[in-house]
C-alpha cells in the first residue's frame, strides 16, 4: 500500500491542484484504503449514504472517485456502453483456494489489466466528452443535471437553490421520507408459490413528474397546526395515533418511522397494531393510513405545508424528449 501511495505521488504533477483516481465501485475499496493509509490526512469526503462515497481526498492532493457511481453500470456493462475492448475470460474463483501467497498466471494477470484498461477507456469517453477530467459529472444523475441546465435560465437555477432546506427542514423532510411498499402479506408469509401473475406501471416516475402537482416552494409552518388535504398544497406533519389497528392483512406502516411505540404488535417490521405512537408523515401517508387502519383518534402536534404546481414547461418538455429517446432506443413506437 505504502508503494501504491508513492507510485500515485510520483504521478502527481504539482501544476495541478490534485491528481484524480478513479475506482469502479470506490464503496468496496474505501475501507481498506483509508486501514492501509491511516497516517495520511483524509479529507472532503462526499457520499451518496452511508458506505456509498462519491469522492474523497486524501493530503489534499489525491482524489479518489468512484466510476461505478458515474455510469451506473457494472465494469463489464460500463466497458461495453464505452468502449470496444473485448472481455477475457473470468478468473476462477471456485476451484481453487487463494491466498496471498498464490502466484498469478499470466492469463489471470492479463484479465486483471483487462479491467484497468476498461477503466481508462471509460474515462477516456467521458474526458473526451467534457473536455477535462476535472469537468466529468460524479454519478449518473449528475449528467442529467448538466444537460437540463442548457434548458433553463438563471432565474430558474437560483429558485431551485433557494428551495434547498436549512437542516431543520431538511431532517423534517428526512423523517418522512418512505421506500416503495414491498412487504408480503402476513396470511402468506414463509409459504412458496410456484405460479404467480403480476404487473408493473410502466414509466411511472417520469409520468408522475409530467402529470402531477409537486411541493413547488418551501413549507411553511401551518397556523394552529391545521392539516388539510387540499390537493393544491402538500402537507407534511408530526402526527399521535391511539389506538391503531389493522383493516387488512398487508400492513402499510413501517415499524421505524414510529416515534415513541406503546404496545405495538410487529409484522416483520410493519405495523398490525400499536396502543399509541407518534410519526412523521406527508398527506398522501395519512391518508393510506386512515385507509388501511382503524384509528381511535389522532393529534397533529406540528404541521408545514406548500403549494402544489406542475414543474416548469421547460423542464417537462425535456423530460418528455429524453423519454422519446429512451423508447427509440428500446424499438418501442
Amino acid at each position: 500500500w505504502s508503494a501504491f501511495y508513492d507510485l500515485l505521488l510520483s504521478l502527481f504533477d504539482p501544476d495541478y491542484d490534485r491528481l484524480i483516481v478513479f475506482v469502479h465501485n470506490l464503496a468496496y475499496e474505501t475501507e481498506s484504503i483509508i486501514r492501509n493509509l491511516e497516517e495520511h490526512v483524509f479529507s472532503d469526503l462526499f457520499a451518496s449514504d452511508t458506505h456509498r462515497p462519491l469522492k474523497f481526498l486524501i493530503d489534499e492532493v489525491l482524489e479518489f472517485r468512484c466510476s461505478y457511481m458515474l455510469t451506473n453500470l457494472s465494469l463489464e456493462a460500463a466497458a461495453k456502453e464505452y468502449t470496444s475492448i473485448k472481455k477475457l475470460d473470468s478468473l476462477d474463483y471456485d476451484s481453487m483456494i487463494r491466498t496471498p501467497l498464490t502466484r498469478l498466471s499470466m492469463k489471470e494477470k492479463q484479465y486483471c489489466e483487462y479491467d484497468i484498461l476498461c477503466v481508462y477507456e471509460i474515462i477516456k469517453h467521458f474526458r473526451e466528452e467534457y473536455k477535462h477530467i476535472a469537468n466529468i459529472p460524479y454519478t449518473s444523475t449528475g449528467i442529467v443535471r448538466q444537460e437540463l441546465k442548457k434548458h433553463v435560465d438563471y432565474y430558474y437555477i437560483r429558485k431551485m437553490q433557494n428551495l434547498v432546506p436549512d437542516k431543520k427542514s431538511y431532517l423534517r423532510l428526512w423523517a418522512c421520507f418512505s421506500g416503495g411498499y414491498t412487504h408480503a402479506n402476513i396470511l402468506n408469509a414463509c409459504r412458496v408459490f410456484k405460479h404467480i401473475n403480476s404487473y408493473d406501471i410502466s414509466s411511472s416516475y417520469p409520468y408522475t413528474l409530467v402529470c402531477e402537482r409537486l411541493p413547488a416552494g418551501p413549507f411553511l409552518k401551518c397556523p394552529n397546526n391545521k392539516f388539510n388535504t387540499n390537493k393544491n398544497r402538500g402537507y407534511i406533519a408530526l402526527i399521535r395515533f391511539i389506538d391503531v389497528k389493522h383493516k387488512m392483512y398487508n400492513h402499510y406502516l413501517q415499524n421505524s418511522k414510529c416515534i415513541d411505540p406503546v404496545d405495538l404488535v410487529n409484522d416483520n417490521g410493519r405495523v398490525c397494531s400499536v396502543k399509541s405512537t407518534k410519526i412523521w408523515l406527508t398527506n398522501i401517508d395519512f391518508d393510506l393510513i386512515m385507509q388501511c387502519y382503524y384509528v381511535g383518534s389522532y393529534e397533529v402536534l406540528e404541521c408545514y405545508s406548500c403549494y402544489m404546481s406542475f414543474l416548469d414547461e421547460r423542464i417537462i418538455k425535456f423530460i418528455l424528449k429524453l423519454y422519446g429517446n429512451k423508447t427509440k432506443l428500446k424499438g418501442v413506437e
